[in-house]
């Protein structure tokens, strides 16, 4: 995801969102923009969840979606036995 003024994360703009995950909560945003990167160097917002980054949680997503679809599509492989 590229950090722009244009980005509109759950319908508030970076720039509007709260700057800590307590604020953020208070106000019942999802999500809230530190300004500073995570531990794997990604400038992105955060989940008021599990202050996740945005980035990380696409990237661990769409490796998972990967290796499921992978295991789904291996021919001649059955996934469960009887």
């Amino acid at each position: 995801m590229v950090l722009t003024e244009q980005v509109i994360l759950s319908q508030i703009n970076i720039e509007e969102m709260r700057s800590n995950m307590g604020d953020a909560k208070k106000a019942e945003h999802s999500h809230y923009f530190t300004g500073r990167p995570c531990k794997h160097g990604h400038l992105a917002p955060r989940t008021t969840g599990n202050a996740t980054c945005v980035q990380c949680a696409r990237t661990h997503s769409s490796k998972y979606q990967k290796e499921k679809n992978h295991k789904v599509s291996l021919p001649g492989k059955t996934l469960y036995k009887n």
